[in-house]
Parts: C-alpha cells; sequence; structure tokens
C-alpha cells in the first residue's frame, strides 16, 4: 500500500503507520484495497499521532467513576471508540436509552469514551452502538 513504518497493535485490527496522504483518499484507499485483497468490505477510521495523544489525554470519566468500574468490571472497564465521523442529534438520541449507572458514556467529537461497571460483552450499551449511525 505504500505506507510506512507499519505495525499492527494486538489482535485488535488496528494498524499504525506513517504517510503523508490526506485522510478522507488514504481512508478510501485502504478500504477499496483490503475489499480487493481479501473480498470483503470493512471501514477504516484514521487517527494522526497528534489526535492520538489528545484522545489519551482527555479523559473526561472522574477518577472515582474509573476506580468504582475497575473495581466491579469483568475484565476492561475504559473504552474509547473511533468514529468515522461525528454522531448526528439524531444519533445520539436513538443511544441515549442505553446509558444507565452501570454503562456510561460520552461523546467527544469523533470518539465515544465508554465506561462499563460490568462485562462490556452482555452490555446492552455496546451492542447498540451502531444506533449512531455514523458510517
Amino acid at each position: 500500500m505504500g505506507l510506512g513504518r507499519v505495525r499492527t497493535y494486538i489482535q485488535s485490527g488496528n494498524v499504525l503507520f506513517e504517510s503523508e496522504e490526506e485522510e478522507e483518499p488514504l481512508r478510501e484507499r485502504i478500504e477499496q484495497e483490503i475489499a480487493v485483497a481479501h473480498g470483503f468490505s470493512v471501514s477504516v477510521v484514521l487517527r494522526t499521532a497528534e489526535e492520538l495523544r489528545r484522545i489519551a489525554a482527555s479523559c473526561l470519566f472522574s477518577e472515582d467513576a474509573l476506580t468504582k468500574a475497575e473495581a466491579s468490571a469483568e475484565g476492561e472497564s475504559l473504552y474509547v471508540g473511533f468514529l468515522l465521523r461525528e454522531p448526528s442529534r439524531e444519533g445520539m438520541e436513538r443511544l441515549a436509552p442505553y446509558k444507565n449507572e452501570d454503562e456510561q458514556y460520552y461523546i467527544a467529537g469523533r470518539e465515544i469514551f465508554l465506561l462499563f461497571s460490568r462485562s462490556v460483552r452482555n452490555s446492552k450499551l455496546s451492542a447498540n452502538l451502531q444506533k449512531l449511525d455514523v458510517r
């Protein structure tokens, strides 16, 4: 694909690389090349290194909320989801009913920060993230 310093991050589907290309044409090219090479379509979401640093430093959940969730969760409790675009007001309204004391989230631009006090595998919130309709 002509990308530099390519490396994968565990088995997450995340790939780190360097490129001078603009985001949208690069994203479309990667999606197309994956479809041709593997015979199925995927959505590719890109973030720059600077965006990742900003995201990592911007968690708005309180230290108390993080500590409580970590103590009671089955597995990891804090997640960040990278969205293709900012969700619409309608998309956010469709997701709102799934927020509760054990399954919290907030949206900041093209990211959704999720905090689970139980198992993410049984989460109604995580099962309904597609309601944001950000593809």
